[in-house]
C-alpha cells in the first residue's frame, strides 16, 4: 500500500472472521468517546473508540504513521457530505493531538444492516454491505474535495467500520 491520489479498493483485506471479531470488541474495554457531530453532519450519536494499540491491525497496514478507530451507527445515524481534512486523534501516545491525515481508509466489519452506504458523488462510487472486508482508501485533506462522502441513513441493524487515518 501506498499513498495515492486515487481511490483503492484492496478486495477482502480483512477476513470475515477478523471482521467478526472486530465487530464484537466491546467500547468499555478501550477510549472511547460518544460523539455527537455539528447537527448539519450527524444529528444522531455515533460510538467511537481507538484501536491503534492492538497489533494485530497495527501489523496489517504499511504505513509509518496511522490511526485506527471502529466506528458503530445505530438505526438512523448517517454522516452528511464531508471532507476529512483534519481532527482530533487519540493515538498510541494516549494524548489528544490535532492532527492532519493525508489519506483515508475505511473498512465495513458487517453486513447485518440496511442503508448506511458509504456513497461518494463527485466520482459516482458507492460501497454498502457487500464490501464488507474490503478496504476503501481515498484522498485526504484539503486538496481532495472530489473525494468528499457520505454515509446514508442506516434503515436497520447497526453499521459498524474501521476507519483508517493515514497522516503526513
Amino acid at each position: 500500500m501506498s499513498i495515492n491520489s486515487e481511490l483503492e479498493i484492496h478486495k477482502n483485506f480483512l477476513s470475515k472472521n477478523e471482521c467478526d471479531k472486530l465487530s464484537k470488541l466491546d467500547p468499555s474495554d478501550f477510549q472511547k468517546r460518544w460523539i455527537k457531530i455539528q447537527e448539519d453532519m450527524c444529528p444522531v450519536d455515533v460510538v467511537k473508540f481507538n484501536v491503534s494499540h492492538l497489533p494485530e491491525l497495527r501489523n496489517k497496514f504499511n504505513f509509518s504513521d496511522f490511526h485506527l478507530e471502529i466506528l458503530k451507527y445505530k438505526t438512523g445515524a448517517y454522516m452528511n457530505t464531508h471532507t476529512d481534512v483534519s481532527g482530533q486523534t487519540y493515538g498510541v501516545s494516549k494524548v489528544w493531538q490535532r492532527t492532519e491525515w493525508t489519506m483515508t481508509g475505511t473498512i465495513i466489519l458487517n453486513n447485518d444492516f440496511t442503508g448506511g452506504e458509504l456513497v461518494f458523488d463527485k466520482i459516482q462510487r458507492s460501497f454498502g454491505t457487500e464490501s464488507m472486508g474490503d478496504l476503501i482508501l481515498f484522498p485526504a485533506g484539503i486538496n481532495s474535495v472530489e473525494y468528499q462522502h457520505r454515509v446514508n441513513t442506516v434503515l436497520s441493524g447497526e453499521r459498524i467500520s474501521l476507519v483508517l487515518r493515514v497522516f503526513n
